[in-house]
């Protein structure tokens, strides 16, 4: 069963994150409703991923090389798309909280509350920026019932480290746009 905000909430006011970023991580058996209203008080603010793969291209297309009609290959990100459903139901019910803000990258987005400034560090060029803006401030990573396999703070580490990053493009409303910087699968 669920826990319910009367568990989250002593739980996560026991880590003292009052005055912390936090990058939150939610299985998609997580009470999401829960879940929200217990960060909402005793964080000072959280981000969580709101990706897109929608929107990406398939891994081999290149639009110098490739001709073919790209809306048969991807769906157009707006910022209104909703989050991927892979990561369950509480990013996109941040997404969609009236005190949320998103970033705007086609395919690695975040949204958050409280996380403005760190969210709107994130440029097409600096996918992982929210992480290091988090970083920065002391913030930390909240995992609830996920292991470190979903951590995408992971991918900011890795480029820090020297990992390959990758070109990869995505449908907007304006048309295929390269991204760059893209991690390589962590899997």
């Amino acid at each position: 069963m669920p826990a319910s905000f009367s568990d989250l909430k002593p739980a996560l006011s026991d880590l003292s994150l009052k005055k912390r970023l936090v990058l939150v991580h939610a299985s998609p058996i997580v009470n999401a409703d829960a879940l929200l209203a217990a960060l909402l008080e005793t964080t000072g603010g959280f981000m969580t991923p709101t990706f897109t793969p929608k929107a990406l291209l398939p891994i081999d297309y290149h639009p110098v090389h490739n001709k073919t009609d790209v809306k048969n290959l991807a769906e157009s990100f707006t910022p209104s798309m909703p989050a991927d459903e892979a990561f369950g139901k509480f990013p996109e019910l941040v997404r969609s909280h009236a005190k949320a803000k998103r970033s705007l990258h086609p395919v690695l987005s975040f949204t958050g509350i409280g996380a403005d400034d760190a969210i709107h560090t994130q440029t097409i060029h600096e996918p992982y920026a929210p992480i290091a803006a988090m970083a920065e401030e002391e913030g930390v990573v909240l995992l609830i019932g996920m292991d470190q396999r979903v951590n995408v703070s992971i991918h900011y580490g890795e480029k820090l480290a020297g990992r390959m990053q990758f070109v990869r493009w995505a449908l907007t409303e304006s048309g295929v746009i390269e991204c760059p910087n893209f991690p390589g699968d962590s899997g």
